[in-house]
């Protein structure tokens, strides 16, 4: 399997913004019993940083600006029990990700001596997800939904790279800085609605997941649709 993303990024205040390109490749095992199920997925991925940084402060106005790439390793797993009766499921699970990645270091332009040299950085951090999703069947003739609600607890620990090693231009004395994501746990709801149709040929499929925590929440959602022929 493969795939691309963009994430475009500005922060408050006018302080800075970036993008962010990924190209991904990876391999998918998937096996799936009358109770049990499993997934397995290695996924490698090649990153392009391009980010303008401001600062502005009473005599001086200028942006630092740098490109530079990373690659990334991205391992799952997850497992589950489905206990299914008269068209509905509950569904425990748990899933883990183990994620490593590795930054190159690069030297900031165009703000003369507010520039900055960042050393390269190699990041590795695990994921744990366990939780409960229930599913439900509603059909119409040849049309089939099913509605599937979720709740699971998150906790995401950084195992290496949470701090970035950075020196002014021509200066000998380096600093720290600590990245944005800390060790925590999140609480995450999400559902996911799926529709087969057209003598199963047409599949949509509509989708959300929530992260709540201390401070922070970050909501996903999507769809997709799928014709076979």
């Amino acid at each position: 399997m493969g795939g691309y993303t963009n994430s475009d990024i500005k922060w408050v205040n006018s302080q800075g913004n970036g993008d962010i390109d990924t190209a991904y490749a990876g391999l998918y095992f998937s096996a799936i019993g009358e109770i049990f199920y499993g997934n397995a997925s290695v996924i490698g991925g090649w990153s392009h940083y391009d980010v303008n940084r401001s600062i502005i402060y009473p005599g001086v106005d200028v942006t630092a600006t740098n490109t530079h790439g990373g690659s990334q390793i991205l391992s799952h797993l997850d497992t589950g029990i489905n206990l299914g009766y008269g068209g509905f499921t509950v569904r425990p699970f748990d899933s883990f990700d183990y994620i490593s990645q590795t930054e190159q270091g690069f030297t900031e332009t165009g703000a003369r001596s507010y520039n900055l040299h960042v050393k390269k950085t190699n990041a590795i951090m695990i994921r744990n997800e366990l939780g409960m999703q229930f599913a439900g069947c509603l059909c119409f003739g040849s049309t089939k939904w099913t509605i599937s609600p979720k709740i699971s607890w998150v906790r995401e620990v950084r195992v290496k790279g949470a701090n970035y090693i950075s020196n002014f231009l021509n200066t000998e004395n380096s600093f720290e800085t600590t990245g944005y994501f800390p060790d925590r746990s999140l609480v995450s709801p999400g559902i996911l609605v799926t529709g087969v149709m057209l003598k199963d040929r047409l599949n949509l499929e509509l989708y959300y997941d929530g992260e709540f925590g201390q401070k922070y929440t970050d909501h996903n959602y999507g769809g997709q649709i799928r014709f076979g022929f």
